[in-house]
């Protein structure tokens, strides 16, 4: 199936008929979307990513991998017609919650097309979850990472939990026991000072 896929592709050449098939941007992007879009909610080929549709969020696939393939979109050119953005699958950015935050998560921007919703961040964890295990269970339900490594966003890494559960993992707990103590940030910040 995923040759079909490329062969079918391959075998129309460039939507503009004006440069060489493999060398147009438009050509390999429609391509590319032929290749790993699902045919149905649990599409899987050997050796592939299985790539499910995030509930929440219309148009956006979260990937066995942990990566997100945004929607495509459209923009008007000055002189007519329409330009097709096809985006590639990605894990996201790396980015802090805070400053001073000692863990990272990756986050990607997801553009909406409705009228009142805007363009905004969400965290890949989330959305991989939410794919992979279904919308959250109860209101305040937060992602737990089962091997505490935040940038690890496969589902098998990932579940729903309470933010109790989330504080009582054995390495956040040896975190905080190792702040006790000489090693307070409070303690450390008198110790300075002359």
């Amino acid at each position: 199936m995923f040759d079909l896929a490329y062969n079918k592709a391959a075998s129309r050449g460039c939507p503009t008929t004006l440069c060489p098939p493999n060398q147009c941007r438009q050509w390999r992007a429609l391509m590319a979307i032929e290749q790993i879009t699902p045919k149905g909610d649990d599409s899987q080929h050997l050796g592939t990513e299985i790539w499910k549709p995030v509930p929440s969020e219309p148009g956006v696939l979260a990937s066995s991998w942990g990566r997100i393939l945004l929607a495509p979109g459209y923009a008007p050119l000055p002189n007519g017609g329409f330009r097709l953005y096809a985006p590639e699958p990605r894990l996201g950015n790396v980015a802090k919650s805070s400053k001073t935050a000692r863990h990272e998560y990756r986050h990607v921007m997801v553009k909406r097309y409705d009228a009142h919703r805007r363009q905004a961040p969400r965290k890949v964890h989330q959305l991989v979850c939410e794919a992979f295990h279904g919308p959250k269970p109860f209101e305040k339900a937060v992602v737990i990472h089962k091997d505490e490594n935040a940038l690890n966003n496969r589902p098998e890494n990932l579940k729903w939990g309470t933010q109790k559960e989330n504080l009582n993992a054995p390495g956040f707990k040896a975190y905080c026991r190792s702040r006790a103590g000489k090693n307070n940030p409070y303690n450390k910040g008198k110790a300075r000072k002359p």
